[in-house]
């Protein structure tokens, strides 16, 4: 499970669907084989009564300016829902800890529900100084993948809510994990949900069948309609109906579905999210596309500088040198592939002795024996 989002994502798939089998099997949906349901119904946003104010990247990480605009967009949003609706703010890791503990502390008035993302992950501290100074809620979990990933917050007291997502944290049974690990720290669910109606499905199992839960995310558009029949709906609340069909309780038109892989959206990396007066991609995409279809060369090479002895200006490699390896002219390996440049360079550490370690005394055993 500690493979990488890929990995756990793939796993999701594979852990859902043997899930979807044994209800059908046993004739029951996932939520009874979780232990049955703790709730009859569960709060969805985004509307009618929940909205979501969002930051991003910015030209410049922060300023009073941006941290006065925020305030004036939940400000908005409070009013939008009424006294009674709930009101989140999600950070996007994109505001420097100064900033978010003076906009945390502006935003009091608002009753935010709480603060999503407040940083990147990898680095406890900084969530560790957030948590001293923020008192709204901190939901921290949209990018872990495993309970291994959510421990390190519940220990160090920095995870008020988690927002875990089902379809990429391996699947139900491991978003159960973590769910009871929460649990046994009086931390809250709410789950973080991108995907189609049939992960969300996957996730509203577990979600009505665990004790602590707060609201669920939810987007209808990501779907194309057709695609995924369910057998829950909305009502005007905002609250979604358990699904009670045997297994996951969706059925999907394989014919619609192999329709839609002939017209496949556009990727949108890497130009979404990036900042306005950062470099533009130019031959990153046509030569990803070019990989993709078996034709030209797959390796991303940068453009030969015209100075400081055929090394690029810019990025300062020699001439030639691509990206990810070799370009004409450069050394290569054994059998011909190019050499990474990081390999161009004398070796300055010794070499480990793993995996010839020291000499083995005795007679050794032959390989055929």
């Amino acid at each position: 499970m500690r493979g990488g989002p890929f990995m756990t994502h793939t796993l999701a798939g594979i852990d859902m669907a043997l899930w979807d089998i044994t209800g059908k099997l046993w004739g029951v949906p996932v939520h009874r084989l979780l232990g049955g349901p703790a709730r009859d119904k569960v709060l969805m946003y985004p509307p009618p009564k929940a909205t979501k104010v969002g930051s991003g990247p910015q030209p410049i990480s922060a300023t009073p300016q941006l941290i006065e605009q925020h305030v004036r967009s939940i400000e908005n949003a409070r009013k939008q829902v009424g006294p009674d609706g709930i009101v989140m703010f999600d950070a996007h890791c994109a505001l420097p800890p100064p900033f978010l503990i003076q906009l945390a502390a502006a935003i009091q008035p608002y009753d935010v529900l709480y603060i999503e993302e407040p940083a990147v992950p990898g680095n406890i501290e900084v969530f560790k100084r957030l948590k001293q100074h923020i008192s709204i809620p901190l939901a921290v979990g949209e990018q872990a993948r495993t309970i291994w990933d959510v421990i390190g917050y519940l220990q160090e007291g920095c995870a008020d809510i988690l927002q875990v997502d089902c379809a990429h944290t391996g699947g139900i049974s491991q978003f159960r994990k973590i769910a009871t690990l929460g649990e046994a720290y009086q931390v809250p669910l709410a789950p973080h949900c991108v995907t189609s109606d049939l992960g969300a499905t996957a996730s509203l199992h577990v979600s009505a069948a665990i004790p602590l839960f707060l609201i669920h995310e939810y987007y209808p558009s990501i779907s194309p309609p057709g695609l995924v029949r369910k057998d829950w709906t909305i009502d005007k609340d905002g609250y979604a109906s358990l699904p009670n069909r045997p297994g996951i309780g969706c059925d999907i038109d394989e014919a619609k579905l192999a329709e839609l892989a002939k017209h496949p959206s556009p990727p949108e990396w890497p130009t979404r999210g990036r900042l306005p007066d950062g470099p533009r991609p130019r031959r990153v995409l046509p030569l990803v596309r070019d990989a993709a279809r078996g034709r030209g060369d797959h390796r991303v090479r940068l453009r030969r500088g015209r100075g400081d002895g055929g090394r690029s200006p810019a990025l300062g490699r020699p001439r030639g040198v691509s990206a990810v390896g070799a370009g004409r002219g450069a050394a290569r390996d054994s059998r011909g592939h190019p050499r990474h440049p990081s390999r161009l360079t004398p070796r300055t550490s010794p070499r480990p002795s793993w995996p010839a370690g020291p000499p083995i005394s005795g007679p050794r055993s032959s390989p055929t024996a």
